[in-house]
Protein backbone atom coordinates (compact mmCIF):
# COMPACT_ATOMS: atom_id res chain seq x y z
CA UNK A 1 0.00 0.00 0.00
CA UNK A 2 1.12 3.63 -0.94
CA UNK A 3 -0.01 6.73 1.38
CA UNK A 4 1.27 10.21 0.62
CA UNK A 5 -0.05 13.47 2.40
CA UNK A 6 0.21 17.21 2.04
CA UNK A 7 -0.93 20.01 4.25
CA UNK A 8 -0.91 24.19 3.38
CA UNK A 9 -1.22 26.75 6.11
CA UNK A 10 -0.61 29.93 5.11
CA UNK A 11 -1.09 32.00 8.26
CA UNK A 12 -2.26 29.91 11.58
CA UNK A 13 -2.57 33.04 13.41
CA UNK A 14 -5.07 34.92 10.81
CA UNK A 15 -9.04 34.53 11.49
CA UNK A 16 -9.25 34.58 7.56
CA UNK A 17 -6.24 32.27 7.01
CA UNK A 18 -7.50 28.73 4.59
CA UNK A 19 -6.07 25.83 5.23
CA UNK A 20 -5.73 22.89 3.11
CA UNK A 21 -4.82 18.86 3.91
CA UNK A 22 -4.63 16.14 0.81
CA UNK A 23 -4.11 12.61 1.24
CA UNK A 24 -3.90 9.60 -1.13
CA UNK A 25 -3.24 6.32 -0.95
CA UNK A 26 -3.20 3.39 -3.29
CA UNK A 27 -2.76 -0.69 -2.91
CA UNK A 28 -3.05 -3.90 -4.32
CA UNK A 29 -6.77 -4.99 -2.34
CA UNK A 30 -6.81 -8.15 -0.52
CA UNK A 31 -10.12 -7.88 1.09
CA UNK A 32 -13.94 -8.28 0.71
CA UNK A 33 -16.14 -6.25 3.42
CA UNK A 34 -18.98 -8.63 5.47
CA UNK A 35 -21.19 -8.47 7.73
CA UNK A 36 -22.89 -11.71 9.95
CA UNK A 37 -25.43 -11.56 12.52
CA UNK A 38 -25.19 -14.75 14.49
CA UNK A 39 -27.61 -16.26 17.26
CA UNK A 40 -26.27 -16.89 20.50
CA UNK A 41 -26.65 -20.51 21.73
CA UNK A 42 -27.04 -21.33 25.55
CA UNK A 43 -24.03 -21.81 27.44
CA UNK A 44 -21.89 -21.92 23.81
CA UNK A 45 -18.91 -19.99 24.06
CA UNK A 46 -18.48 -21.42 20.40
CA UNK A 47 -17.03 -21.41 17.63
CA UNK A 48 -19.41 -19.50 15.73
CA UNK A 49 -18.32 -19.91 12.16
CA UNK A 50 -17.95 -16.85 9.85
CA UNK A 51 -19.59 -16.55 5.89
CA UNK A 52 -18.74 -14.23 3.26
CA UNK A 53 -20.95 -11.71 1.80
CA UNK A 54 -22.19 -14.06 -0.68
CA UNK A 55 -22.55 -17.05 1.82
CA UNK A 56 -19.24 -18.37 0.77
CA UNK A 57 -18.36 -21.44 3.49
CA UNK A 58 -14.76 -21.49 3.85
CA UNK A 59 -13.09 -17.86 3.68
CA UNK A 60 -10.03 -16.64 5.30
CA UNK A 61 -10.93 -13.18 7.48
CA UNK A 62 -8.13 -10.49 6.98
CA UNK A 63 -6.30 -10.36 10.47
CA UNK A 64 -7.06 -7.30 12.80
CA UNK A 65 -10.07 -6.37 10.33
CA UNK A 66 -12.98 -7.31 12.39
CA UNK A 67 -15.33 -5.39 14.64
CA UNK A 68 -17.15 -7.98 17.35
CA UNK A 69 -20.27 -6.48 19.15
CA UNK A 70 -22.62 -8.56 21.74
CA UNK A 71 -25.96 -6.26 22.22
CA UNK A 72 -24.41 -3.88 20.62
CA UNK A 73 -21.49 -3.25 22.24
CA UNK A 74 -17.72 -3.31 20.74
CA UNK A 75 -15.82 -6.31 22.06
CA UNK A 76 -11.87 -6.88 22.47
CA UNK A 77 -10.09 -9.11 21.10
CA UNK A 78 -7.75 -11.31 23.20
CA UNK A 79 -7.63 -14.48 25.73
CA UNK A 80 -7.50 -12.65 28.12
CA UNK A 81 -10.21 -10.38 26.94
CA UNK A 82 -13.10 -10.66 25.27
CA UNK A 83 -13.16 -13.45 22.17
CA UNK A 84 -10.32 -14.88 20.07
CA UNK A 85 -10.86 -15.78 16.24
CA UNK A 86 -8.92 -18.32 14.16
CA UNK A 87 -8.55 -16.10 10.57
CA UNK A 88 -7.64 -19.45 8.79
CA UNK A 89 -10.94 -20.79 9.12
CA UNK A 90 -13.11 -17.84 10.48
CA UNK A 91 -14.19 -19.05 13.64
CA UNK A 92 -14.80 -17.07 16.97
CA UNK A 93 -14.70 -18.09 20.54
CA UNK A 94 -16.19 -16.01 23.32
CA UNK A 95 -13.56 -16.26 26.67
CA UNK A 96 -15.04 -16.64 29.91
CA UNK A 97 -15.28 -13.24 30.04
CA UNK A 98 -18.15 -12.83 28.05
CA UNK A 99 -21.36 -15.09 28.93
CA UNK A 100 -22.99 -16.09 26.16
CA UNK A 101 -26.47 -17.20 25.82
CA UNK A 102 -29.85 -17.56 23.91
CA UNK A 103 -30.20 -13.92 24.21
CA UNK A 104 -27.15 -12.33 22.88
CA UNK A 105 -27.37 -10.85 19.77
CA UNK A 106 -24.09 -10.78 18.26
CA UNK A 107 -22.73 -8.97 14.92
CA UNK A 108 -19.39 -9.58 13.39
CA UNK A 109 -18.56 -7.03 10.49
CA UNK A 110 -14.57 -7.90 8.90
CA UNK A 111 -12.75 -8.58 5.57
CA UNK A 112 -11.73 -11.78 4.26
CA UNK A 113 -9.61 -12.44 1.55
CA UNK A 114 -11.08 -12.40 -2.31
CA UNK A 115 -8.51 -12.57 -4.64
CA UNK A 116 -10.53 -13.85 -7.78
CA UNK A 117 -9.00 -10.78 -9.97
CA UNK A 118 -6.06 -8.59 -9.54
CA UNK A 119 -7.83 -5.71 -7.51
CA UNK A 120 -6.79 -2.10 -7.03
CA UNK A 121 -7.78 0.63 -5.29
CA UNK A 122 -7.40 3.96 -4.91
CA UNK A 123 -8.52 6.78 -2.15
CA UNK A 124 -8.17 10.85 -2.16
CA UNK A 125 -8.76 12.92 0.13
CA UNK A 126 -9.31 16.72 0.52
CA UNK A 127 -10.03 19.52 2.98
CA UNK A 128 -10.31 23.20 2.91
CA UNK A 129 -11.00 25.11 5.86
CA UNK A 130 -11.18 28.36 8.03
CA UNK A 131 -12.37 29.11 11.30
CA UNK A 132 -16.00 29.47 9.48
CA UNK A 133 -16.33 27.01 6.57
CA UNK A 134 -15.04 23.42 6.24
CA UNK A 135 -15.13 21.79 2.93
CA UNK A 136 -14.69 18.27 1.99
CA UNK A 137 -14.04 15.74 -0.68
CA UNK A 138 -13.70 12.55 -1.06
CA UNK A 139 -12.74 9.61 -3.76
CA UNK A 140 -12.65 6.03 -3.42
CA UNK A 141 -12.79 3.39 -6.21
CA UNK A 142 -11.84 0.02 -5.75
CA UNK A 143 -12.13 -2.42 -8.98
CA UNK A 144 -11.06 -6.22 -10.07
CA UNK A 145 -8.76 -6.40 -13.45
CA UNK A 146 -11.47 -8.46 -15.50
CA UNK A 147 -8.78 -9.65 -17.63
CA UNK A 148 -6.85 -10.73 -14.80
CA UNK A 149 -8.31 -13.59 -13.21
CA UNK A 150 -6.58 -15.44 -9.97
CA UNK A 151 -7.81 -18.73 -9.06
CA UNK A 152 -10.19 -19.60 -12.18
CA UNK A 153 -9.34 -20.12 -15.58
CA UNK A 154 -11.59 -17.96 -17.77
CA UNK A 155 -12.23 -18.95 -21.23
CA UNK A 156 -14.36 -17.50 -23.77
CA UNK A 157 -17.19 -19.79 -23.18
CA UNK A 158 -17.07 -18.60 -19.60
CA UNK A 159 -16.91 -14.85 -20.28
CA UNK A 160 -20.20 -15.47 -21.99
CA UNK A 161 -22.04 -17.17 -19.87
CA UNK A 162 -21.11 -14.31 -17.01
CA UNK A 163 -22.12 -11.82 -19.46
CA UNK A 164 -25.10 -12.97 -20.19
CA UNK A 165 -26.25 -13.08 -16.23
CA UNK A 166 -26.02 -9.63 -15.67
CA UNK A 167 -26.76 -8.37 -11.97
CA UNK A 168 -28.02 -12.29 -11.32
CA UNK A 169 -24.62 -13.22 -10.68
CA UNK A 170 -25.61 -16.08 -8.32
CA UNK A 171 -27.14 -17.64 -11.90
CA UNK A 172 -23.26 -17.82 -13.31
CA UNK A 173 -23.25 -21.49 -12.88
CA UNK A 174 -21.29 -24.25 -15.24
CA UNK A 175 -21.52 -27.88 -14.94
CA UNK A 176 -19.19 -28.72 -12.10
CA UNK A 177 -18.84 -32.85 -13.61
CA UNK A 178 -15.99 -34.69 -15.50
CA UNK A 179 -16.50 -37.98 -17.13
CA UNK A 180 -13.04 -39.98 -15.62
CA UNK A 181 -11.72 -42.78 -15.45
CA UNK A 182 -12.49 -45.39 -12.27
CA UNK A 183 -10.00 -44.21 -9.62
CA UNK A 184 -10.66 -45.84 -5.96
CA UNK A 185 -8.17 -42.89 -4.71
CA UNK A 186 -10.59 -40.67 -5.29
CA UNK A 187 -14.34 -39.61 -4.78
CA UNK A 188 -16.06 -40.76 -7.96
CA UNK A 189 -20.06 -41.12 -8.91
CA UNK A 190 -22.30 -42.88 -10.64
CA UNK A 191 -25.14 -41.68 -12.48
CA UNK A 192 -29.00 -43.25 -11.72
CA UNK A 193 -32.51 -42.40 -12.03
CA UNK A 194 -35.62 -42.45 -9.99
CA UNK A 195 -39.55 -42.28 -10.70
CA UNK A 196 -41.09 -40.59 -7.67
CA UNK A 197 -44.92 -39.56 -7.88
CA UNK A 198 -44.48 -40.23 -11.88
CA UNK A 199 -41.67 -37.98 -12.63
CA UNK A 200 -38.04 -39.71 -13.68
CA UNK A 201 -35.32 -37.80 -11.78
CA UNK A 202 -31.80 -38.10 -13.16
CA UNK A 203 -28.93 -37.78 -10.50
CA UNK A 204 -25.78 -38.64 -9.18
CA UNK A 205 -24.59 -41.13 -6.60
CA UNK A 206 -21.54 -41.71 -4.89
CA UNK A 207 -20.10 -45.45 -5.76
CA UNK A 208 -17.05 -47.52 -5.26
CA UNK A 209 -18.28 -49.42 -8.28
CA UNK A 210 -15.25 -49.71 -10.82
CA UNK A 211 -18.10 -50.18 -13.64
CA UNK A 212 -20.09 -47.35 -12.73
CA UNK A 213 -18.23 -44.54 -10.95
CA UNK A 214 -17.21 -42.47 -13.95
CA UNK A 215 -17.89 -38.80 -12.90
CA UNK A 216 -15.75 -36.47 -10.70
CA UNK A 217 -17.95 -33.66 -9.67
CA UNK A 218 -17.63 -30.32 -7.96
CA UNK A 219 -20.55 -28.82 -5.86
CA UNK A 220 -21.26 -25.55 -5.24
CA UNK A 221 -23.96 -24.22 -2.07
CA UNK A 222 -26.48 -22.79 -4.18
CA UNK A 223 -29.03 -21.88 -0.73
CA UNK A 224 -31.45 -23.73 1.24
CA UNK A 225 -34.44 -25.12 -1.23
CA UNK A 226 -32.39 -24.23 -3.87
CA UNK A 227 -30.72 -27.71 -4.87
CA UNK A 228 -30.85 -30.99 -4.96
CA UNK A 229 -27.67 -32.22 -2.81
CA UNK A 230 -26.77 -32.41 0.65
CA UNK A 231 -23.61 -33.25 2.53
CA UNK A 232 -23.61 -36.68 3.88
CA UNK A 233 -21.40 -38.51 7.05
CA UNK A 234 -19.04 -41.12 5.36
CA UNK A 235 -16.14 -42.91 5.73
CA UNK A 236 -14.71 -41.85 2.55
CA UNK A 237 -11.56 -39.51 2.24
CA UNK A 238 -13.25 -36.32 1.30
CA UNK A 239 -17.11 -34.68 1.25
CA UNK A 240 -19.42 -37.13 0.01
CA UNK A 241 -23.33 -35.29 -1.27
CA UNK A 242 -25.96 -37.50 -1.56
CA UNK A 243 -29.46 -36.68 -3.62
CA UNK A 244 -32.31 -35.66 -2.05
CA UNK A 245 -35.45 -36.27 -4.46
CA UNK A 246 -37.96 -32.87 -4.21
CA UNK A 247 -41.04 -33.19 -2.15
CA UNK A 248 -44.17 -31.65 -4.48
CA UNK A 249 -41.79 -29.78 -6.70
CA UNK A 250 -39.97 -28.09 -4.05
CA UNK A 251 -35.93 -28.30 -4.02
CA UNK A 252 -34.60 -30.07 -0.70
CA UNK A 253 -31.28 -29.42 -0.59
CA UNK A 254 -28.38 -26.60 -0.88
CA UNK A 255 -26.16 -27.78 -3.29
CA UNK A 256 -25.52 -28.37 -6.79
CA UNK A 257 -22.83 -30.56 -9.11
CA UNK A 258 -21.73 -26.87 -10.75
CA UNK A 259 -19.23 -24.29 -10.36
CA UNK A 260 -19.83 -20.53 -9.48
CA UNK A 261 -18.54 -18.20 -12.06
CA UNK A 262 -17.05 -15.18 -9.68
CA UNK A 263 -17.56 -11.60 -11.63
CA UNK A 264 -15.12 -8.74 -11.74
CA UNK A 265 -16.43 -5.83 -9.65
CA UNK A 266 -16.18 -2.38 -9.53
CA UNK A 267 -17.11 -0.06 -6.69
CA UNK A 268 -17.14 4.11 -6.77
CA UNK A 269 -17.86 6.55 -3.99
CA UNK A 270 -17.55 10.20 -4.61
CA UNK A 271 -18.44 12.32 -1.52
CA UNK A 272 -18.72 15.96 -1.18
CA UNK A 273 -19.77 17.89 2.18
CA UNK A 274 -19.37 21.30 4.24
CA UNK A 275 -19.67 22.37 7.74
CA UNK A 276 -20.67 26.03 7.83
CA UNK A 277 -20.36 28.14 11.65
CA UNK A 278 -23.03 30.42 11.76
CA UNK A 279 -22.52 32.28 14.44
CA UNK A 280 -20.83 31.60 17.77
CA UNK A 281 -23.73 28.71 18.34
CA UNK A 282 -25.14 27.35 15.29
CA UNK A 283 -23.61 25.35 13.11
CA UNK A 284 -24.67 23.49 9.70
CA UNK A 285 -23.54 20.18 8.30
CA UNK A 286 -24.17 18.97 4.65
CA UNK A 287 -22.87 15.95 2.43
CA UNK A 288 -23.61 14.68 -0.65
CA UNK A 289 -22.50 11.09 -2.04
CA UNK A 290 -22.65 9.17 -5.42
CA UNK A 291 -21.76 5.77 -5.42
CA UNK A 292 -21.05 3.58 -8.66
CA UNK A 293 -21.42 -0.21 -8.32
CA UNK A 294 -21.15 -2.60 -10.91
CA UNK A 295 -21.09 -6.23 -9.96
CA UNK A 296 -20.63 -7.36 -13.40
CA UNK A 297 -17.95 -5.95 -15.65
CA UNK A 298 -18.59 -8.26 -18.15
CA UNK A 299 -21.76 -7.83 -18.75
CA UNK A 300 -23.91 -4.71 -20.47
CA UNK A 301 -27.16 -5.92 -18.83
CA UNK A 302 -28.87 -4.57 -16.21
CA UNK A 303 -26.35 -1.11 -15.63
CA UNK A 304 -29.65 1.16 -14.68
CA UNK A 305 -29.59 0.35 -10.94
CA UNK A 306 -25.45 1.14 -10.88
CA UNK A 307 -25.58 4.22 -9.42
CA UNK A 308 -27.08 5.95 -6.83
CA UNK A 309 -27.19 8.92 -4.47
CA UNK A 310 -27.61 9.92 -0.50
CA UNK A 311 -28.09 13.71 1.08
CA UNK A 312 -27.62 14.38 4.81
CA UNK A 313 -28.17 17.81 6.22
CA UNK A 314 -28.45 18.82 9.62
CA UNK A 315 -28.36 22.01 11.90
CA UNK A 316 -27.18 22.11 15.40
CA UNK A 317 -28.12 24.76 17.59
CA UNK A 318 -26.62 25.64 21.03
CA UNK A 319 -27.38 28.42 22.75
CA UNK A 320 -27.38 29.74 26.67
CA UNK A 321 -30.48 29.56 28.96
CA UNK A 322 -30.01 32.76 31.38
CA UNK A 323 -27.89 35.97 30.80
CA UNK A 324 -25.70 34.95 33.75
CA UNK A 325 -23.09 31.82 32.96
CA UNK A 326 -24.73 29.37 34.70
CA UNK A 327 -23.36 26.53 32.39
CA UNK A 328 -27.23 25.89 31.47
CA UNK A 329 -27.95 25.66 27.64
CA UNK A 330 -30.21 24.22 24.94
CA UNK A 331 -29.07 22.03 22.53
CA UNK A 332 -31.44 21.44 19.55
CA UNK A 333 -30.52 19.44 16.21
CA UNK A 334 -32.34 19.48 13.12
CA UNK A 335 -31.53 16.06 10.43
CA UNK A 336 -32.40 15.08 6.93
CA UNK A 337 -31.20 12.55 5.05
CA UNK A 338 -32.29 10.84 1.68
CA UNK A 339 -30.97 7.50 0.53
CA UNK A 340 -31.77 6.48 -2.83
CA UNK A 341 -32.63 2.17 -3.13
CA UNK A 342 -29.20 1.90 -5.91
CA UNK A 343 -26.80 3.68 -3.54
CA UNK A 344 -23.99 1.10 -2.29
CA UNK A 345 -21.79 2.41 1.01
CA UNK A 346 -18.31 0.87 1.12
CA UNK A 347 -19.35 -0.14 4.36
CA UNK A 348 -22.17 0.27 6.45
CA UNK A 349 -22.47 3.36 8.63
CA UNK A 350 -25.47 2.52 10.13
CA UNK A 351 -25.70 1.76 13.72
CA UNK A 352 -24.87 -1.29 15.10
CA UNK A 353 -28.43 -2.07 15.78
CA UNK A 354 -29.92 0.32 13.33
CA UNK A 355 -32.32 -2.51 11.59
CA UNK A 356 -33.38 -3.66 15.35
CA UNK A 357 -33.80 -0.06 16.38
CA UNK A 358 -36.28 0.31 13.47
CA UNK A 359 -37.96 -3.50 13.60
CA UNK A 360 -36.92 -3.94 10.06
CA UNK A 361 -37.54 -7.02 8.26
CA UNK A 362 -34.77 -9.60 7.69
CA UNK A 363 -34.72 -9.41 4.14
CA UNK A 364 -33.56 -6.68 2.17
CA UNK A 365 -35.70 -4.61 0.36
CA UNK A 366 -34.22 -2.26 -1.86
CA UNK A 367 -36.79 1.21 -1.56
CA UNK A 368 -35.54 4.57 -1.57
CA UNK A 369 -35.48 5.83 1.82
CA UNK A 370 -35.79 8.95 4.13
CA UNK A 371 -35.44 10.10 7.83
CA UNK A 372 -36.36 13.30 9.19
CA UNK A 373 -34.73 13.75 12.86
CA UNK A 374 -34.99 16.34 15.32
CA UNK A 375 -34.00 16.81 19.47
CA UNK A 376 -33.82 18.78 21.57
CA UNK A 377 -32.73 19.28 25.12
CA UNK A 378 -31.13 21.20 28.33
CA UNK A 379 -28.03 20.35 29.49
CA UNK A 380 -25.31 21.66 32.06
CA UNK A 381 -22.77 19.33 32.25
CA UNK A 382 -22.09 15.26 30.78
CA UNK A 383 -23.76 14.29 34.37
CA UNK A 384 -26.75 16.64 34.41
CA UNK A 385 -29.18 16.69 30.64
CA UNK A 386 -32.18 15.78 29.47
CA UNK A 387 -33.28 15.38 26.28
CA UNK A 388 -36.40 14.34 23.74
CA UNK A 389 -35.88 13.11 20.20
CA UNK A 390 -38.30 12.14 17.29
CA UNK A 391 -37.27 10.49 14.39
CA UNK A 392 -39.11 9.35 10.93
CA UNK A 393 -38.47 6.86 8.92
CA UNK A 394 -39.97 5.96 5.11
CA UNK A 395 -38.89 3.18 2.96
CA UNK A 396 -40.80 3.17 0.08
CA UNK A 397 -44.43 2.43 0.58
CA UNK A 398 -43.62 -0.98 2.73
CA UNK A 399 -42.21 0.87 6.04
CA UNK A 400 -43.25 3.84 8.00
CA UNK A 401 -42.06 4.36 11.47
CA UNK A 402 -41.83 6.70 14.13
CA UNK A 403 -39.61 6.50 16.92
CA UNK A 404 -39.69 9.03 20.28
CA UNK A 405 -37.13 8.92 22.83
CA UNK A 406 -36.09 10.12 25.74
CA UNK A 407 -32.65 10.06 27.81
CA UNK A 408 -31.38 11.74 30.93
CA UNK A 409 -28.48 11.79 32.90
CA UNK A 410 -28.36 13.36 37.07
CA UNK A 411 -25.56 13.31 39.44
CA UNK A 412 -26.04 15.03 42.75
CA UNK A 413 -23.30 14.31 45.47
CA UNK A 414 -22.69 10.49 45.16
CA UNK A 415 -26.45 9.46 43.86
CA UNK A 416 -26.18 9.11 39.86
CA UNK A 417 -29.17 8.38 37.88
CA UNK A 418 -28.94 7.49 33.89
CA UNK A 419 -32.02 6.61 31.50
CA UNK A 420 -32.98 5.81 27.99
CA UNK A 421 -36.47 4.93 26.43
CA UNK A 422 -38.09 4.89 23.42
CA UNK A 423 -41.02 3.79 22.07
CA UNK A 424 -41.49 3.00 18.25
CA UNK A 425 -44.46 2.85 15.79
CA UNK A 426 -44.30 1.54 12.57
CA UNK A 427 -46.97 0.43 9.70
CA UNK A 428 -47.42 -0.51 5.77
CA UNK A 429 -47.68 -3.30 3.82
CA UNK A 430 -44.84 -5.59 5.32
CA UNK A 431 -44.71 -3.68 8.98
CA UNK A 432 -47.08 -3.49 11.77
CA UNK A 433 -45.58 -3.18 15.34
CA UNK A 434 -45.68 -1.31 18.47
CA UNK A 435 -41.67 -1.30 20.44
CA UNK A 436 -41.26 -0.27 23.89
CA UNK A 437 -38.10 0.42 25.50
CA UNK A 438 -36.63 0.95 29.07
CA UNK A 439 -32.82 1.40 30.71
CA UNK A 440 -32.49 2.98 34.09
CA UNK A 441 -29.57 2.65 36.15
CA UNK A 442 -29.17 4.00 40.00
CA UNK A 443 -26.13 3.95 41.43
CA UNK A 444 -24.58 5.47 44.70
CA UNK A 445 -20.70 5.87 44.92
CA UNK A 446 -19.43 5.82 49.01
CA UNK A 447 -15.63 5.80 49.83
CA UNK A 448 -14.54 2.88 48.45
CA UNK A 449 -17.08 1.22 46.89
CA UNK A 450 -19.84 1.63 44.21
CA UNK A 451 -23.30 -0.06 44.52
CA UNK A 452 -26.32 0.47 42.46
CA UNK A 453 -29.30 -0.75 40.37
CA UNK A 454 -29.99 -1.67 36.43
CA UNK A 455 -33.49 -2.48 34.92
CA UNK A 456 -34.32 -3.03 31.95
CA UNK A 457 -37.53 -3.88 29.99
CA UNK A 458 -38.58 -4.27 26.56
CA UNK A 459 -42.13 -5.00 24.92
CA UNK A 460 -41.95 -5.76 20.96
CA UNK A 461 -45.73 -6.69 19.19
CA UNK A 462 -45.13 -7.12 15.95
CA UNK A 463 -48.85 -7.90 14.03
CA UNK A 464 -49.58 -9.48 11.05
CA UNK A 465 -50.43 -5.99 8.72
CA UNK A 466 -53.49 -7.56 7.57
CA UNK A 467 -55.09 -8.06 10.89
CA UNK A 468 -54.34 -7.67 14.50
CA UNK A 469 -52.77 -11.32 15.39
CA UNK A 470 -49.09 -11.17 17.41
CA UNK A 471 -46.95 -12.90 15.39
CA UNK A 472 -44.29 -15.24 16.41
CA UNK A 473 -41.41 -13.06 16.37
CA UNK A 474 -42.65 -10.65 18.91
CA UNK A 475 -40.72 -11.23 22.31
CA UNK A 476 -40.68 -8.87 25.40
CA UNK A 477 -38.18 -9.11 28.26
CA UNK A 478 -37.83 -7.30 31.71
CA UNK A 479 -34.18 -7.59 33.79
CA UNK A 480 -32.96 -6.73 36.91
CA UNK A 481 -29.21 -6.68 37.78
CA UNK A 482 -28.25 -5.61 41.51
CA UNK A 483 -24.17 -4.67 41.31
CA UNK A 484 -21.27 -3.68 44.00
CA UNK A 485 -17.77 -2.98 42.16
CA UNK A 486 -15.27 -1.10 43.90
CA UNK A 487 -13.92 2.82 43.01
CA UNK A 488 -11.01 2.90 40.30
CA UNK A 489 -8.75 4.13 42.74
CA UNK A 490 -8.30 1.37 45.17
CA UNK A 491 -5.24 -1.48 43.86
CA UNK A 492 -7.55 -4.03 44.17
CA UNK A 493 -10.52 -3.88 41.83
CA UNK A 494 -13.44 -6.03 41.63
CA UNK A 495 -17.07 -6.17 40.65
CA UNK A 496 -19.86 -8.49 41.32
CA UNK A 497 -23.42 -8.94 39.91
CA UNK A 498 -26.92 -10.73 40.60
CA UNK A 499 -29.21 -10.52 37.99
CA UNK A 500 -32.80 -12.13 37.15
CA UNK A 501 -34.48 -11.97 33.77
CA UNK A 502 -37.66 -12.80 32.57
CA UNK A 503 -38.49 -13.68 29.00
CA UNK A 504 -41.92 -13.62 27.43
CA UNK A 505 -42.92 -15.11 23.97
CA UNK A 506 -46.23 -15.08 21.81
CA UNK A 507 -49.15 -17.43 23.34
CA UNK A 508 -52.72 -16.97 22.42
CA UNK A 509 -52.22 -13.33 21.05
CA UNK A 510 -50.59 -12.20 24.52
CA UNK A 511 -47.14 -12.75 25.86
CA UNK A 512 -47.04 -15.45 28.45
CA UNK A 513 -43.47 -16.21 30.35
CA UNK A 514 -41.68 -18.53 28.64
CA UNK A 515 -38.13 -19.02 30.39
CA UNK A 516 -36.73 -17.17 33.95
CA UNK A 517 -32.54 -16.76 33.79
CA UNK A 518 -30.72 -15.83 37.13
CA UNK A 519 -26.83 -15.14 36.67
CA UNK A 520 -24.44 -14.46 39.04
CA UNK A 521 -20.83 -13.39 38.69
CA UNK A 522 -17.79 -12.23 40.84
CA UNK A 523 -14.41 -10.44 39.24
CA UNK A 524 -11.75 -9.29 41.09
CA UNK A 525 -7.89 -8.20 39.60
CA UNK A 526 -4.95 -7.16 41.54
CA UNK A 527 -1.36 -6.17 40.80
CA UNK A 528 1.22 -7.88 43.14
CA UNK A 529 4.28 -6.19 41.95
CA UNK A 530 4.64 -3.12 39.25
CA UNK A 531 4.06 -4.82 35.66
CA UNK A 532 2.37 -7.49 37.31
CA UNK A 533 -1.69 -8.89 37.87
CA UNK A 534 -3.37 -11.27 38.51
CA UNK A 535 -7.42 -11.75 37.52
CA UNK A 536 -9.45 -14.09 38.93
CA UNK A 537 -13.63 -14.15 37.72
CA UNK A 538 -16.14 -16.79 37.89
CA UNK A 539 -19.78 -16.65 36.23
CA UNK A 540 -23.21 -18.95 36.94
CA UNK A 541 -26.21 -19.24 35.29
CA UNK A 542 -29.18 -20.84 35.26
CA UNK A 543 -32.14 -20.98 33.05
CA UNK A 544 -35.26 -22.22 33.63
CA UNK A 545 -38.20 -22.84 30.83
CA UNK A 546 -41.55 -22.24 31.61
CA UNK A 547 -44.70 -24.78 30.76
CA UNK A 548 -41.52 -27.55 28.90
CA UNK A 549 -41.55 -31.01 29.40
CA UNK A 550 -39.44 -31.64 26.47
CA UNK A 551 -36.19 -29.42 27.67
CA UNK A 552 -34.87 -29.52 30.87
CA UNK A 553 -33.63 -26.31 32.84
CA UNK A 554 -29.85 -25.50 31.97
CA UNK A 555 -26.99 -24.67 34.14
CA UNK A 556 -23.89 -23.03 33.11
CA UNK A 557 -20.25 -21.77 35.46
CA UNK A 558 -17.58 -20.27 33.40
CA UNK A 559 -14.35 -19.77 35.24
CA UNK A 560 -10.98 -17.70 34.52
CA UNK A 561 -7.88 -17.12 35.98
CA UNK A 562 -5.37 -15.28 34.54
CA UNK A 563 -1.54 -14.29 35.80
CA UNK A 564 0.66 -12.29 34.26
CA UNK A 565 4.06 -11.77 35.88
CA UNK A 566 6.58 -9.82 34.12
CA UNK A 567 10.47 -9.66 35.29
Amino acid sequence: MFETGFALNRNADSNKVWNMQMRGAAAISKGKFARNSLNGIESNQGPYRLTGAENELFIIVLSGSEKVFIDGQLLTRGQDRDYIIDYNTAQIIFTPRRLITKDSRIVVEFQYSDKNYVRTMVHYNNEVYNNKLKLKFNLYSEQDSKNQPLFQDLDDDKRKVIANVGDSIQQAFIPGGDSVAFNRSEILYAKDTVTINGVLYSFFIYSTDSTKAFYRLSFSYVGVGNGNYTPQNSTANGKVYSFVAPVNGVLQGSYEPVILLITPKKQQLFTLGADYNLGTSTKIISEFALSNYDVNLFSNIDKANDKGIAVNTGIVNEWKLTAVDTGLKIISQLNVEHVNKNFKPVESYRTIEFVRDWNLPAAQILEDENILSAKTGIAKSNTKNISYGIKSFLKGDFYKGLLQSVAGNYEYKKFNLTYTGSYLTTSGSISKSNYVRSLGDFSKSFKKIVTGYKQENERNKIYNPQADTLLYNSFGYDAGTFYVKSNDSLKINFKTEVSRRYDHTVAQNDFALFSTGDIASADVSFAPMEGSIIELGTTYRNLQLKNNNIKPNEESLLNRATINFNF
